[in-house]
């Protein structure tokens, strides 16, 4: 029996009683009760029992509505006002339900705003973020993961395992939620070779329910320079010790040994020699320093004057290769740029020309402007060079031809310095070559 039809039986007992009630009275006063007078009390009792049927009816429906209402406020369902009469006794209830649901909406609209400014803020990060619950299966992830993973991951919740698939990484996610507990290691990602700082927190929301969020920090490039930077110090140390391990020993000899004056001299001559190996080794190494700390100082001047002046420094060389020098560069052409750093550009690509030349060979070397940049080419005839030392020819200390590199005097700090200062003038390098037809390097500064 519902709660409509007990409010409708215990009103018509409450009347019954009442008519009763009423006759008893009238009984013990000595009245007499006519049928018309009774049929009139039951009449008017049936009609009371009508208006507290709608009455009850009314107020039964208004609670359905409220808790219809505050039902799909739980529920998070359609938005809408309980809208009462005023003179009704669940109107103050109403209201107080209308707040409760006004207040909701403005709390579930700033929590949207703050959740899309969370996405967007993670969409954006540098580092790659993908969140995985307690079923592996993927919640969300950023485009920098997409990147340092190799793939597009889609939004539709699938298995981790379809996205990663180098075993360290998965491996890393797997421990961290066996031991429910944060794990961190240095990962290098199967598709793309990327070496990633890979950390991975467990986040427990109960004892069943968790979710794992893997994040990734590229570090390529810094494995690279620290790489670099083990190559720089070996290769300064091994550039170092060779002269000066020359140097000692021939000064011990002398100082220790009677030597005639013909093998003085020779001595002598290999210190002096030595001793110029180690002060240009100094010189490049300063120059690297200073390429990369030094401020521009802009002047104009003609390249002709400062490409001139080099190939006089580079005189005896060139003669003694027999080189043919073509120059393509019109005379007074004038560039604005810090004259001191062109001149040292300048400087190692035509010493480079000259030393990995052929005999009876050619350098040349042009000028001018390509639209809004002005650049320089200098090519030479000689061995050129592989696709791999290609890649590596602006490293320092690299030499082209390891098996001539005791043939061909240098230290590989040439191509890096140039590197170094056309990276600090916001230029480029373009390298053409071809093994036995020699290389070309152009400037766009």
């Amino acid at each position: 029996m519902n709660k409509k039809m007990k409010y409708v039986i215990a009103i018509l007992i409450i009347s019954l009683n009442l008519i009763f009630s009423m006759m008893l009275l009238w009984s013990v006063a000595g009245r007499f009760f006519s049928k018309t007078n009774v049929s009139g009390v039951i009449i008017l009792s049936f009609i009371e029992i009508f208006i507290i049927y709608k009455m009850v009816s009314k107020s039964d429906a208004e609670s359905k509505l409220m808790a219809n209402r505050l039902n799909s406020l739980v529920n998070q369902g359609a938005s809408f006002h309980v809208l009462l009469d005023t003179d009704s006794p669940n109107f103050e209830l109403s209201k107080a339900i209308n707040r409760v649901e006004s207040y909701q909406k403005k709390r579930n609209v700033h929590y949207q705003v703050q959740n899309n400014n969370y996405l967007r803020l993670i969409e954006h990060l540098t580092v790659g973020i993908m969140q995985i619950d307690h079923k592996r299966q993927v919640l969300m992830a950023n485009e920098t993961i997409d990147t340092l993973l190799g793939r597009k991951i889609q939004p539709q919740r699938h298995s981790y395992i379809d996205d990663i698939k180098t075993y360290k990484l998965s491996g890393l996610i797997e421990k961290a939620i066996k031991l429910k507990e944060k794990q961190r290691a240095e990962v290098e990602i199967r598709n793309t070779n990327k070496v990633v700082d890979a950390t991975v927190v467990y986040v427990a929301n109960d004892n069943v329910d968790f979710q794992v969020i893997v994040i990734l920090y590229d570090i390529t490039e810094v494995k690279l320079l620290e790489r670099m930077q083990t190559e720089f110090v070996g290769n300064v140390s091994h550039e170092l010790k060779t002269p000066v391990t020359a140097i000692k020993g021939f000064t011990e000899t002398l100082l220790e040994e009677p030597v005639n004056p013909v093998t003085t001299k020779k001595f002598l001559n290999i210190i002096y020699d030595e001793s110029n190996k180690l002060e240009v080794l100094i010189q490049e190494i300063l120059k690297l320093s200073k390429g990369q700390r030094s401020k521009e100082n802009i002047t104009k001047f003609k390249l002709n004057d400062v490409i001139d002046s080099e190939l006089e420094l580079l005189s005896k060389k060139i003669r003694s290769k027999n080189l043919e020098i073509n120059k393509k560069i019109q005379k007074d052409f004038v560039i604005s740029f810090d004259k001191s750093k062109i001149t040292t550009i300048v400087e190692n690509l035509l010493q480079n020309a000259v030393k990995y030349n052929v005999d009876n060979g050619s350098i040349l070397i042009e000028a001018g402007m390509d639209g809004e940049k002005t650049f320089i080419l200098v090519s030479d005839t000689g061995v050129g060079i592989s696709d791999g030392d290609k890649k590596r020819i602006f490293e320092r200390f690299y030499r082209i031809d390891q098996s001539r590199s005791k043939e061909i005097e240098g230290n590989g700090l040439g191509l890096s310095i140039v590197h170094e200062l056309v990276t600090a003038m916001g230029g480029e390098i373009v390298v053409k070559d071809s093994i036995g037809r020699g290389i070309q390097i152009t400037i766009y500064l």
